[in-house]
């Protein structure tokens, strides 16, 4: 538990630091391709209008050419990073990794979740990533979802809320809805665990489950590591580019 603990303070440090020292809040309402600016998108679900923050990431190659359309991916934030300051959702993932000055040749949002309490709607979620596929030159055959912890629950929403939209999804270290595991087999499934994590028995349980239903699904587990996992993901060039060979067939 002490090591476990110790660990989580240097990624928190290292957090605070990047945070502090990077050049990485240009206040802007327009995406400019090569940075990443804040944004609101207004988006109706159930009748009710609702607007979401979050941060826009345009590839530096980034064109209106239909022929040149690019990959979306939205990340998903954790509980920690919940409420109404946009900063806080830098401090991991692929946010944090455009701030220490990474480039990527993917169109990467990353909303902020108002309420820990009520965490990630699936609904509201899907809703955004319509209005950004209808916004930026966006490939609809390469939309991408992961998050962390509570943004790994929000990941499983999406592929319960709307099953064929993703080419891929990638939660880490959240919970998923067995009983909805079939509808989680139309786009492959990539989820990351800490051993010493106590979500890794639900991991492995939907794991089993969307197996048996017939899904693309793996399952890792970082040996001795706990609940912070993500970084192992996130700060790895081969997850970037595996994620980039994924596209759904139709």
């Amino acid at each position: 538990m002490v090591h476990q603990l110790r660990n989580y303070t240097l990624h928190l440090l290292s957090a605070i630091i990047a945070f502090t020292l990077c050049p990485h809040v240009a206040k802007a309402t327009d995406a400019e391709p090569g940075k990443q600016v804040q944004q609101s998108t207004t988006i109706v679900t159930d009748g009710e209008k609702s607007s979401i923050p979050h941060w826009t990431y345009l590839p530096k190659s980034y064109s209106d050419n239909a022929k040149q359309a690019v990959p979306l991916l939205l990340f998903l934030h954790g509980a920690g990073e919940s409420g109404d300051d946009l900063n806080q959702v830098l401090q991991w993932g692929p946010p944090k990794r455009i701030v220490e000055g990474k480039h990527y040749p993917l169109v990467i949002v990353s909303p902020q979740c108002p309420d820990r309490k009520i965490g990630w709607n699936g609904k509201q979620l899907v809703m955004l990533i319509d209005e950004l596929v209808g916004k930026y030159n966006i490939d609809r055959r390469r939309i991408y979802c992961t998050g962390l912890s509570m943004g790994g629950a929000g990941t499983f929403k999406i592929m319960e809320t709307a099953p064929r939209l993703l080419a891929t999804a990638v939660p880490i270290c959240g919970r998923g809805n067995i009983e909805n595991a079939s509808k989680m087999t139309h786009q492959s499934v990539r989820i990351y665990v800490g051993s010493e994590d106590g979500v890794l028995p639900a991991n492995q349980q939907i794991t089993t489950a969307i197996k048996k239903a017939g899904g693309d699904v793996a399952l890792t587990v970082y040996d001795g590591v706990g609940h912070v996992c993500w970084p192992a993901v996130y700060e790895d060039p081969k997850f970037y580019q595996w994620l980039l060979t994924q596209k759904r067939d139709h």
